[in-house]
């Protein structure tokens, strides 16, 4: 396992948003994230989103992620927002 560096830029709410997490491939990152940077102290600030209310929450639940959010990438507005709460 990789270490991730720990950041010290506490000013943004997220270090990650993982959009697509209810995707096959985002499930798979979503657990792979949980396993091995949430716990521990690495502090590692997950979120998982998606367009998909239902899904979000079924793959939260299921890999143990503490945030989830949800989104629509037509709405770039909104997308963009999103962004800006991860450490640039």
């Amino acid at each position: 396992m990789a270490t991730l560096p720990r950041t010290r830029d506490r000013s943004r709410d997220f270090d990650i948003i993982l959009w697509g997490a209810s995707g096959f491939t985002g499930r798979l990152v979503a657990d792979y994230l949980v396993r091995n940077y949430i716990d521990g102290d690495t502090g590692l600030r997950l979120a998982l989103a998606g367009r998909n209310k239902e899904k979000l929450e079924g793959i939260a639940k299921e890999v143990g992620a503490p945030q989830r959010m949800m989104s629509n990438s037509r709405e770039r507005s909104r997308v963009r927002g999103r962004v800006a709460m991860t450490v640039s």
